[in-house]
Order: C-alpha cells, then sequence, then structure tokens
C-alpha cells in the first residue's frame, strides 16, 4: 500500500470514528422518556410538576427557574418524593440514573430514598415535601 493510500484510508476511519462518537454522543444527551424538556416554575414557593412526566420512568430530574434542579422518585403506592439535586458534598448537580442519584463530580451516590450510599457526601440530599394533588406533584420549596 502506498503512503498516500494508507493516509486516505487512516483518515476515512478516524473520520468515520469521529461521527459515530457524534451521532452516539448525541444520542446520549437527547431526554429520555419522562424527563422535563421545559423549565418549570416556583409559584408561592410551589412547583407543580405534572404526573405524565414520569412516563414509564419511576426516579427523574426536572428543571425549575432560578433554583437547583429537583429530584422526584415515584414510588409504587403513588407517593412522590422530591429532592434538592445539590450535591451535599461539593454543590455539584445530582444526576438520576440507574434507579439512584450519582454525583458527577466526585462521584457520590444517593438511594432512591436520598440516602446517602456511597462518599465522599457525608450526608443525604435534602428532601422537599411532595403531595400528589389531582393529576400533579406539589413540590414545597420554600
Amino acid at each position: 500500500m502506498k503512503r498516500k493510500e494508507f493516509l486516505t484510508t487512516a483518515c476515512g476511519v478516524c473520520g468515520f470514528g469521529f461521527l459515530a462518537g457524534v451521532i452516539l454522543t448525541q444520542e446520549s444527551c437527547t431526554p429520555k422518556a419522562g424527563a422535563a424538556a421545559t423549565k418549570l416554575s416556583v409559584e408561592e414557593g410551589k412547583v407543580l410538576v405534572p404526573l405524565e412526566i414520569f412516563g414509564a420512568n419511576n426516579i427523574l430530574t426536572v428543571k425549575v427557574k432560578g433554583r437547583e434542579d429537583i429530584g422526584l422518585v415515584k414510588k409504587e403506592d403513588g407517593t412522590v418524593l422530591a429532592f434538592d439535586m445539590t450535591c451535599p458534598h461539593q454543590g455539584a448537580t445530582v444526576k438520576a440514573r440507574d434507579g439512584k442519584f450519582f454525583c458527577p463530580a466526585h462521584g457520590s451516590v444517593f438511594s432512591a430514598e436520598g440516602k446517602l450510599e456511597k462518599g465522599p457526601a457525608r450526608t443525604a440530599l435534602k428532601q422537599y415535601k411532595a403531595s400528589v394533588v389531582a393529576d400533579k406533584v406539589e413540590v414545597l420549596v420554600s
């Protein structure tokens, strides 16, 4: 194989690899079913979250204008738990994944009940009072 052919082939393979990486990254960043696509707002100290946002998911994170994200867990009995998604370790935003909450900054892991499972954080997630009212979850944030 001549040098020019080798370089052309190698560049083509690298380019394909780059494009595949971009496509896979875009797919992983696409909101999943049940994820809040629009930001919710706080009114009178409450955030109202439509129950249908859960879809098939029982754990998700919603964005709230001017506040930290809120993690929501829909339990089998229909009740909902709500948490401030600020990691108590150093303030990074915690993410919902695989039925738990994870801090991408330093690896802390929290259960679906917000309890600390693995540090370096030393405390559980801050829990908000939440209740199901008609077809919405009412989260008290103030």
